[in-house]
């Protein structure tokens, strides 16, 4: 048994863990302690910039400002819907990516 107590999530007691990894009280498997993260990994991979984080909206931005001077200059209405709907659905994308 080790000596210290730990939580049993079974029985809601700190009691000491047997050899096996059940608790002295009720005989239940306790969890396993999950260590600390490894340094062999390193470390985590440093966050995006704002430009990186932003770079698909500005390009469909881009792109949609593109097809709406295209759409004004031929006076095509359908062009410039088109543009409006890839900007609604970069902003969906965006947004479903980061979470509402």
């Amino acid at each position: 048994m080790s000596g210290s107590l730990t939580p049993c999530p079974a029985c809601g007691r700190e009691t000491q863990t047997t050899e096996d990894g059940r608790c002295y009280f009720c005989g239940q498997l306790k969890p396993v302690l999950v260590e600390a993260p490894s340094t062999l990994t390193g470390p985590p991979p440093p966050a995006p910039s704002v430009w990186q984080d932003l770079r698909p909206q500005l390009v469909a931005v881009a792109l949609s400002a593109l097809i709406a001077v295209i759409g004004v200059l031929t006076a095509s209405s359908l062009l410039l819907v088109v543009a409006a709907a890839v900007l609604l659905a970069a902003a969906v994308a965006k947004i479903v990516a980061d979470g509402w």
